[in-house]
């Protein structure tokens, strides 16, 4: 059982993937980040940004 509670996993996985996002390019960001067509001012998750930040929630409640 992690030490941390679900929402803190959460919260700190998005921060991991944010940072990340923060240090590439943005044809690379491309990849896994994208407009959101239900909210025009917003992004979503690609596949592969998906898989990408539910990796780091992975490793984290393990870890953690």
């Amino acid at each position: 059982m992690s030490k941390l509670s679900r929402e803190e996993i959460f919260e700190t996985a998005d921060k991991i993937y944010f940072e990340f996002m923060n240090y590439i390019d943005d044809s690379t960001v491309a990849e896994f980040v994208e407009d959101d067509p239900d909210n025009p001012k917003g992004t979503r998750d690609t596949k592969k940004g998906q898989e990408l930040f539910d990796s780091i929630e992975f490793h984290l409640e393990n870890i953690l």
